[in-house]
């Protein structure tokens, strides 16, 4: 029976991963990561810590085992696009794993079932596991941790202890939230659990074994760039706590978003009150309330930094939905019965909308603008970014990933003369003087969930003509061919043109 409950949790994750899969566009950080994969593992390290070879795309601030573990899987299976996004299917589902064993250790078969489903049937579970980043390893070592945290706590032997030290220095090494991670679960098992000695030594191996991260903070912290604009504090936390339940895609239906949060109050009030594991309730409140702290705290602290982020905090929907589960198990009665329904009907409904809009929820158009260029031709076609505060680096590194210097790619100043995208201070020259049978014209913008929303309700926003279209628009040696909207995280407004 328990097969038979895993083996559906899995195929309803892997299923929905998999559908997803071939419709998520390339995003900047992804191709950062699938540059620095091309180095060798040394390599790759000195250039996390700030040295190495100048990549051209934008540096990342990361520690290095999820590249490593990256090679691994890219030297038996490739190191291409798609075989890397699988490899991210891999880390979730093994995740699943983990997780369903931890809840039915503690709650029984009922109650990992459902819960597990729920991760299973999550969005935002979806999504990380296609992102060719850290956060699919990161998600598996936290759904470890869970395990482990779980096994200590019914049986306080060193085994799993030590285990449990050891999944928290690989999540510290593969990103730098796994400090929260694995701060947020010692400290729960110091309040919790005694005797306290051998986890004060688990704690001091820790925080040993995190010296080694002291390159990667200095090449990290040695990193500028532009940050986008971020909401404050207030307002970032609100976000990241509706996102450990709820999307973007589960927003465009009130009652499927009422139904998410109303099941999760009733599971919640009912794990409260009546613990099955008064311990593991304690822990997991601890931990999540620690790590919400902690990152509220970082955004006060770094203010250009989005410490609030729910990738960087994936490791929480996993602990909220285990606490969750206590609710099941606690109860028999009908109502926990017809709120863990109402989450999963509501889950159901945000995955639907997101296999009926993919790339409205998607990271952006980049994938339609590739087929569209190997279509035009990339050595025929130029492409430029139409607005001088456009968000077009999210657009243009992932197109001279596929592309190379074979595309040529062009920046608009406020008065519609051209340079090289990448190149601020080469001098300007005419958009209608480019020698290429097309030019492809871009506005990019960033999409709140509102704005989603609203383009999945057909409210449309009308394009206005950048300086660079207006340009073209207005020269007879150009013709537009194209002219559309294409609504995601970051959108883009397409105008196409051919030389006449």
């Amino acid at each position: 029976a328990d097969f038979l409950s895993l083996l559906m949790v899995l195929l309803v994750l892997v299923g929905g991963a998999m559908r997803f899969l071939p419709f998520q566009s390339l995003w900047v950080d992804e191709a950062t990561q699938l540059r620095g994969l091309q180095l060798g593992p040394a390599k790759v390290a000195h250039w996390l810590a700030g040295g190495g070879p100048t990549l051209d795309v934008p540096p990342d601030r990361a520690p290095p085992l999820s590249y490593w573990l990256g090679q691994l899987w890219s030297g038996a299976a490739g190191g291409g696009e798609m075989a890397l996004r699988v490899f991210g299917v891999i880390c979730v589902a093994a995740g699943a794993v983990f997780y369903y064993t931890a809840a039915r250790r503690a709650y029984g078969r009922r109650a990992a079932t459902l819960s597990a489903l729920l991760l299973g049937l999550s969005v935002n579970i979806l999504i990380t596991a296609v992102e060719i980043r850290s956060y699919p390893i990161l998600f598996l070592l936290g759904c470890c941790g869970l395990y482990l945290l779980v096994r200590y706590l019914q049986n306080p032997s060193p085994q799993w202890l030590a285990l449990l030290t050891l999944t928290c220095i690989a999540a510290i090494y593969t990103h730098f939230f796994g400090l929260v991670l694995a701060g947020a679960m010692f400290l729960s098992l110091l309040i919790v659990q005694r005797p306290r000695r051998p986890i004060v030594i688990a704690i001091i191996a820790i925080i040993v074994a995190s010296v080694g991260l002291l390159p990667f903070v200095v090449g990290a912290l040695g990193q500028t760039g532009n940050p986008a604009k971020q909401s404050g504090p207030a307002s970032g936390a609100a976000r990241l706590v509706y996102r450990l339940l709820g999307h973007p895609a589960l927003g465009v239906s009130m009652w499927a978003t009422v139904g998410m949060f109303t099941g999760a109050a009733v599971l919640l009030v009912a794990a409260l009150l009546k613990p099955l594991l008064p311990s593991l309730r304690n822990a997991l409140l601890i931990m999540l309330g620690a790590g919400l702290v902690v990152v509220i705290a970082a955004r006060v602290a770094l203010p250009k930094f989005d410490a609030l982020s729910p990738h960087y905090n994936i490791w929480m929907i996993p602990a909220l939905l285990l606490l969750l589960a206590g609710g099941l198990r606690n109860s028999g009665r009908l109502w926990a019965s017809l709120a863990a329904l109402a989450m999963l009907l509501a889950s159901l409904s945000a995955q639907v909308q997101l296999m009926r809009h993919p790339m409205l929820f998607s990271h952006g158009p980049q994938r339609w603008i590739a087929g569209k260029l190997l279509e035009l031709g990339p050595a025929d076609t130029a492409v430029i970014y139409d607005a001088p505060d456009a968000m077009g680096g999210h657009v243009a590194y992932p197109l001279r990933y596929y592309f190379g210097d074979t595309l040529s790619q062009y920046q608009a100043g406020p008065g519609g003369q051209i340079g090289p995208w990448d190149q601020p201070h080469a001098p300007a020259a005419d958009p209608a003087r480019l020698q290429r049978h097309y030019v492809m014209v871009l506005q990019t913008q960033s999409l709140s969930a509102h704005g989603q929303a609203e383009a999945w309700r057909g409210k449309i926003r009308p394009i206005i003509d950048g300086p660079a279209a207006t340009r073209l628009l207005n020269d007879p040696h150009w013709a537009l061919l194209d002219n559309r909207q294409l609504s995601a995280a970051v959108g883009a407004d397409v105008l196409i043109f051919a030389r006449q």
